[in-house]
């Protein structure tokens, strides 16, 4: 393991929880299997160790995963800004395939989709999310290469 790589991997990007902090990262979290409110850091929830670290399919590179997703929350993180500030919001067709994409990665995460366990998640995401392949793949500018999971939306 590198030393600079990320331990804590969120499973729900800190970018969504901001817009409800105060005291810029303190968030109110229900605890629901105690239901108990209490005040958390953002960086304490939703949070789980090398929740995207993957030997079996990256062996040479096991954080790819977690780096690639990192740069695609990055971008979608600009698009949801959109729907925060502007009265009236324009969404091209390649950010809204864009968000269809997250959101689909965020229902997978979250086991709100229970189907596939964790490690076939892995498999499917490292095998086409962020390859270079063209198969199963559509470019959507900017050199960011998603998959086609339109499968999910019929």
């Amino acid at each position: 393991m590198n030393k600079h790589e990320p331990i804590r991997h969120h499973y729900v990007p800190r970018f969504l929880l901001k817009p409800f902090c105060f005291e810029y990262t303190k968030i109110n979290y229900y605890d629901k299997t105690t239901g108990e409110v209490s005040v958390k850091d953002t960086k304490d929830i939703f949070v789980e160790k090398y929740f995207y670290r993957d030997d079996i399919n990256n062996e040479d590179d096991p954080m790819k995963l977690e780096n690639d997703l990192a740069r695609f929350e990055r971008d979608i993180s600009s698009i949801i800004r959109k729907f925060l500030k502007d009265d009236e919001i324009i969404v091209t067709t390649e950010e809204y395939k864009m968000l269809q994409m997250f959101f689909a990665v965020m229902l997978y995460t979250s086991g709100l989709i229970p189907p596939l366990s964790r490690s076939a998640l892995l498999s499917l995401l490292s095998a086409s999310f962020f390859s270079k392949r063209r198969s199963g793949c559509k470019n959507f500018g900017n050199s960011l290469t998603v998959p086609d999971f339109s499968f999910i939306w019929i």
